[in-house]
């Protein structure tokens, strides 16, 4: 099963889209309830409907992704996607259940939002009934007409790209909604920290025009690639240099980094520079490795 690269970018760009916005709230739901040890037992359930949606989602825009590249694995690969989502929305349907009867003792209670745990159910229990259909109508699928041998490597891989996706997602929501956080009277110095948080996307957003070669000039990619590695760099240091002379800055920017109000030290900034720099590293090495090849 083939499709088009222009179906398969406008599908990407909606999941993307509706995935990212709902990373905000999964994230703030998440880490608020950690942080409040007293009511841990009781509510961090909550938190799950949500997050469930959002790695459902995220497994729907990787299979869509790799269908575009393997399109004669779609049997086998369909099979294994929809397990996966079919796991993870009766997860998503099950906590439901218990925010509502357990938690809240009503599925109509505004916690964390009016309607949240009826809404939730809902959802997921589409979501879940689409993915059984689906897993029954595949079996009416001809077989794939290629295999593709899958080892520990190109799990180890998956999971990487899977977590990497995952925090894409998360800084275009939290970009995208900052005008509903942002201190204006800071701004003047925590603007740095809102275009280091654009750069990250950009960079999910670089890989994907590369992978699906709508940037294909090698000398493009090499120049994209190092720049972009320049300006992360340089705008880590100047938010590290900013963060430990002002302290209204992590103030400031603290709804847009839940894990560092967890952890209560400088985390979460270093793993997005790490993530951001190594998929960086990966495609200009790819760029240069390519002339190579063909030489």
């Amino acid at each position: 099963m083939a499709l088009s690269k222009r179906t398969t970018l406008i599908s990407l760009s909606v999941i993307a889209l509706v995935t990212s916005l709902l990373a905000v709230p999964a994230c703030n739901y998440f880490f608020s309830i950690v942080l409040n040890h007293a009511a841990l037992s009781s509510t961090v359930i909550t938190a799950f409907p949500v997050l469930m949606l959002c790695a459902s989602l995220m497994v729907c825009f990787l299979f869509i992704y790799r269908l575009y590249k393997r399109p004669k694995t779609f049997k086998r690969m369909a099979k294994l996607y929809l397990i996966i989502n079919i796991v993870l929305t009766s997860i998503g349907l099950i906590t439901s259940l218990l925010t509502g009867v357990v938690t809240y003792g009503s599925f109509l209670k505004p916690y964390p939002f009016p309607g949240y745990a009826i809404i939730f159910l809902i959802v997921h229990l589409i979501f879940l009934a689409g993915y059984v259909f689906g897993l029954v109508f595949l079996k009416k699928v001809n077989d794939d007409e290629e295999v593709f041998k899958s080892d520990w490597k190109h799990v180890l891989k998956t999971i990487g790209w899977f977590l990497f996706i995952g925090l894409v997602f998360n800084r275009c929501g939290f970009f995208l909604l900052s005008p509903t956080y942002i201190v204006w009277r800071t701004f003047d110095v925590t603007f740095i920290f809102y275009l280091f948080m654009l750069m990250i996307v950009l960079v999910g957003v670089y890989k994907v025009l590369v992978d699906f070669e709508v940037i294909n000039c090698r000398k493009a990619k090499i120049i994209t690639s190092s720049v972009m590695i320049g300006v992360i760099a340089a705008l880590f240091v100047v938010i590290a240099i900013i963060g430990s002379k002002y302290t209204v800055f992590i103030s400031a920017v603290s709804p847009a980094m839940p894990l560092e109000r967890l952890a209560s030290m400088p985390l979460e900034l270093p793993i997005h520079l790490a993530a951001s720099l190594a998929v960086l590293i990966i495609l200009l090495v790819q760029a240069i490795k390519k002339k190579e090849v063909k030489e």
